[in-house]
């Protein structure tokens, strides 16, 4: 997928379900290595922020982290949920609707606390400046939380892999039934629905259905549309599986393809190759969008790629990396990073192929494996 709330499973879940405990441990202490000396606390508002350090599913909590403790602040109706999910050795959990008093209780002596400048409303930043810490110096964390969270344990690798399992799996099953008569609304809730029957949480975004002229739209929503005989169709399908997400496209043309659909399914696909040798240990990431990039200007298509070439996926569908032009991330080991070089014009529609591929010594590795064939009856 080019560049809500948050659910999923208790600890006893996951572990029934075969997944490996995630070491929130090593998390934490990531975190408070980020704070250093110069940051006394440092307060966590984003969903996926919480859930990352302390294990936490509900839709209403704050995370309070010092070097020395870490607070799980919500209300009476995750009280079981938090104890559940928590390591209540590690976290304390407070049960209660009001914010300011725990903030001012874990706060007490800082001189310098940061909060989420990704995540912090105005109204909450002028509260806590104004009436819950006014002695307290609020500074944005820098580098973010999401940025930390580019480099994945091999628990949370596990959890992207089984996700993109389910995907192959689930596509595979729905193009066996055939496109052509299909709406693309349709075709997303089966994948959805196959994926979900399959052990997915969820799906990991809104799935992408795009036929024919919808698919020059890089974010066009599967709507009523039917799907023609000969015409490209763009699925771009992920699945959730105890929070993480996994992320594929694949371009396919209903019936003969002619010389022109056949051009862009095989250089696109081409360049996705290019990108995806390209990107590993050391790499910068406009290096792999420019190995992709390459490959399509050597077939005159340079200008119809319009977005970077890749993302980072996990708790999100889109977190750090951003892989682009302008990107200087240079690529690490354990990333999870995707590779989606794709085209797009108005008339004829789109092609993207995308796979999401973890980061190793050697090279990418890819997570998601459905076949790219792109011609179907």
């Amino acid at each position: 997928m080019t560049t809500g709330a948050t659910g999923g499973e208790s600890p006893a879940h996951a572990a029934a379900a075969g997944l490996a405990e995630i070491d929130r441990s090593i998390h934490r202490q990531r975190a408070r290595d980020l704070l250093g000396d110069r940051v006394d606390g440092l307060m966590v508002t984003s969903g996926p922020n919480l859930r990352w350090l302390t294990g936490f599913t509900g839709s209403a909590g704050t995370a309070l982290l010092t070097p020395d403790e870490l607070v799980l602040v919500t209300d009476e109706r995750y009280r079981d949920q938090a104890e559940d999910q928590v390591d209540g050795a590690a976290v304390r959990v407070v049960v209660t609707r009001e914010l300011r008093e725990p903030v001012r209780e874990v706060f007490e002596g800082a001189a310098i606390v940061a909060l989420e400048a990704d995540d912090v409303s105005w109204e909450l930043h002028e509260r806590v400046a104004d009436e819950w810490l006014p002695q307290v110096g609020l500074v944005p964390l820098a580098p973010s939380l999401r940025t930390l969270r580019s480099t994945k344990q091999p628990a949370e690798v596990v959890r992207i892999r089984r996700a993109a399992e389910i995907t192959d799996a689930a596509l595979a099953e729905v193009l066996t039934g055939g496109l052509v008569g299909r709406t693309e609304a349709w075709l997303a809730w089966e994948i959805e629905g196959r994926m979900r029957d399959a052990g997915a949480n969820r799906a990991g975004y809104d799935l992408i259905v795009a036929s024919g002229a919808n698919g020059a739209r890089p974010h066009h929503g599967a709507d009523q549309k039917v799907i023609e005989p000969d015409e490209l169709v763009v699925i771009d399908v992920g699945a959730e599986v105890d929070g993480y997400r996994s992320d594929m496209t694949r371009t396919y043309v209903t019936g003969s393809p002619t010389a022109r659909q056949e051009q862009l399914l095989d250089t696109v696909t081409r360049a996705q190759e290019a990108g995806v040798a390209a990107a590993r240990v050391g790499a910068v990431g406009s290096e792999v969008d420019r190995a992709c990039r390459d490959v399509l200007a050597g077939d005159g298509l340079a200008e119809a790629f319009v977005h970077g070439v890749g993302h980072g996926v996990g708790l999100e569908i889109h977190e750090p990396p951003m892989l682009g032009s302008q990107s200087a991330a240079v690529l690490e080991a354990d990333w999870v990073v995707t590779v989606e070089p794709g085209v797009y014009f108005a008339e004829e529609g789109g092609v993207r192929v995308e796979d999401t591929v973890v980061i190793t010594e050697d090279g990418a590795q890819r997570l998601t494996r459905a076949p790219k064939d792109p011609v179907l009856g």
